[in-house]
């Protein structure tokens, strides 16, 4: 049993963000990761050019957070601002369109929430935009569902204003990818945990005893190993659909005391399902008028389709490439639970052939290869990211906070200025919960 200063579970953006702080304040620290590799919901593959990744988790950076802009112009990591076209299904076919063309939104950032009590985003457009068209509404509700990850007779209307507004704070409306992907950012992170930080991947943390002076963390790695460490404390930088578990489930982690005191909080989030896929094809065929015979789609970047099965695709654009992500979210993730890869290929294929009017098999032969990750499946991750349900917006707050000075929680769903679901909020919070640890000893 080796002693450490603090213990840090999950390696992800948060838990990294948390060790190289603490290992430059000089404390031994032991990372636990449960998965073979660092990065979390961060998944980076390489693609047809050095500048691209192929990102089957986190893509975007939204606008220039203070924070994580300085650490990336720090480190040395640039920003590519995406650009492009949008085309949206309009009444006579694809047309140029903005993002998220609904005036819904131009209302919703003017509201106070002290004017009126959460509710859901379902309940706020039927009460609180009374003179809204039905076509702004169903804008407005599709919108949610595929930004947030959310089921909109649920999410927190009060968060989706909070949201808004932080992204107004860091220009959101402008989206970056980090120069050859999000990778880079977690081996910068890698590179700055001083001598002093042990990491251990392929080790899950199973049981955290927390009841003592010291707190005792058992794990079990890979190869049936099981280790036991002790620290005065301990970061918890688990998403929340896993300290919503049970053992014997795997991913769960025992918690000795159990944590009562945020059980409350836990009830008022929600992990929201992403389906995601990287399509490649042979070459950038919606701009070739010999394919596309009711129009190219010059410089597209997104194409919203508001399709049940598919509603939102994208290129990597301003770089020119022929590849497509397909983007479901919210409830129309989780009627995909059950497909397999190629069943998840075969629905994209089957909606570009509806919008495009291609046929799909002309589709199907010009796709030369697929790039997936089921994050509903990975059982380190059971989801995309967090939501507030109605009535929960002291949620994330009261989960951040520590227990005693022993206990202290990070990840994005531990964020409670707006700046949750993110990488630059998970990057945040982490420095955060370093910083709680100095302040306590």
């Amino acid at each position: 049993m080796q002693r450490y200063d603090a213990i840090i579970i999950g390696a992800g953006i948060a838990g990294l963000a948390a060790a190289e702080c603490l290992g430059k304040a000089g404390l031994h620290v032991l990372i636990l990761e449960a998965r073979d590799r660092i990065g979390g919901r961060i998944l980076s593959l390489p693609s047809l050019t050095p500048e691209h990744a192929i990102e089957l988790g986190a893509e975007f950076v939204h606008g220039r957070p203070p924070q994580f802009d300085e650490y990336l112009r720090s480190h040395g990591l640039k920003l590519q601002e995406t650009a492009g076209t949008s085309y949206c299904a309009g009444q006579h076919g694809l047309e140029r369109c903005a993002e998220a063309d609904s005036d819904v939104f131009d209302q919703l950032s003017k509201l106070d929430p002290t004017d009126f009590p959460d509710e859901s985003f379902d309940a706020a457009l039927r009460y609180r935009f009374p003179g809204a068209s039905d076509e702004d509404k169903a804008w407005a509700r599709w919108f949610v569902q595929g930004f947030h990850a959310a089921d909109t007779s649920r999410i927190s209307t009060h968060s989706v204003i909070a949201d808004t507004r932080a992204e107004e704070e860091t220009d959101a409306d402008h989206s970056f990818h980090i120069v050859g992907g999000y990778s880079n950012v977690v081996e910068a992170l890698r590179r700055d945990l001083t001598a002093t930080v042990e990491l251990r991947t392929s080790t899950a943390a199973v049981g955290v005893n927390w009841g003592a002076e010291d707190i005792t963390v058992r794990a079990c790695a890979a190869t049936g190993q099981v280790l036991e460490s002790v620290a005065p404390h301990v970061v918890i930088t688990l998403p929340i659909s896993l300290l919503q578990l049970k053992p014997p489930a795997s991913g769960a982690i025992e918690f000795d005391p159990p944590l009562r005191e945020k059980q409350l909080a836990l009830n008022c989030l929600v992990m929201g399902p992403v389906v995601r896929m990287v399509l490649q094809f042979d070459s950038i065929f919606w701009e070739d008028s010999s394919v596309m015979a009711n129009g190219t789609l010059n410089d597209l970047h997104f194409l919203l389709t508001r399709d049940p099965v598919f509603p939102t695709f994208w290129t990597p654009m301003p770089l020119r490439l022929p590849l497509l992500t397909a983007w479901a979210a919210g409830p129309l993730a989780d009627g995909k639970r059950q497909l397999t890869q190629q069943q998840i290929r075969d629905e994209a294929l089957g909606t570009l052939s509806r919008f495009l009017s291609i046929p799909r098999e002309a589709l199907a032969a010009k796709c030369i290869r697929s790039y997936y990750h089921d994050w509903q499946g990975d059982p380190f991750s059971r989801g995309a990211y967090s939501y507030v349900l109605a009535g929960g917006m002291l949620a994330q707050e009261d989960l951040a906070r520590p227990l005693g000075r022993k206990l202290f929680f990070a990840g994005e769903a531990t964020q409670s200025d707006g700046h949750h679901a993110t990488v630059h909020g998970a990057f945040a919070s982490g420095y955060r919960a370093a910083q709680q640890i100095l302040s306590a000893r």
